[in-house]
């Protein structure tokens, strides 16, 4: 409604939780959806939602027209800290997991710790588990500093931080393997 009220036509697709939705079926019953609605090479994609979401809007973006815009607003830990602000944009073949994809980045990446308020917490352990790998791999202190967290894994300022964190060394990281020396 708020992009309407600003004259910009919107038409929202959605696909089932989970992994299974990374499919090639749902790619092409996404594609024909959007191409039929009047997207063109001048659209926009908004992927809203978590991984799953942002690996199908990232392909879709990616794809259509040989690439269209493309805005990330990841709601997991998980696609915060990785999923969203990844070039990797994905779906899953028959044989595999992200066997179709492309390199593709977003062109506007909105990360809200806040939006992670409401996540059960196994979501919020999963994507801890992408934050200690790149602790332990590039960065001693802030390993340490999860290490002798005892807080809430909710906590505002926790989350606020390892967010930050976890976004500054995957982004490092991605700008050293893209010029080595």
């Amino acid at each position: 409604g708020s992009l309407e009220k600003e004259g910009i036509s919107a038409n929202i697709c959605t696909v089932p939780a989970g992994e299974k939705s990374k499919s090639i079926e749902v790619y092409t019953k996404l594609s024909a959806h959007i191409l039929k609605n009047g997207v063109n090479g001048n659209s926009c994609i908004i992927g809203l939602g978590g991984g799953v979401v942002n690996n199908i809007a990232g392909f879709l973006a990616s794809t259509i027209y040989r690439g269209i815009g493309l805005i990330q607003i990841p709601t997991s830990l998980l696609s915060q800290v990785d999923a969203a602000i990844d070039f990797k944009q994905a779906i899953n073949g028959p044989d595999g997991k992200n066997h179709i994809g492309s390199y593709y980045p977003a062109n506007i990446i909105v990360v809200d710790p806040d939006l992670l308020k409401t996540l059960p917490l196994r979501h919020l352990r999963n994507g801890l588990a992408e934050t200690i790998k790149h602790a332990i791999t590039e960065d001693e202190k802030f390993f340490d500093y999860l290490l002798s967290y005892r807080g809430n894994a909710d906590g505002k300022e926790f989350l606020d931080r390892i967010v930050a964190q976890t976004i500054k060394l995957k982004v490092a990281l991605f700008h050293e393997s893209a010029n080595p020396e």
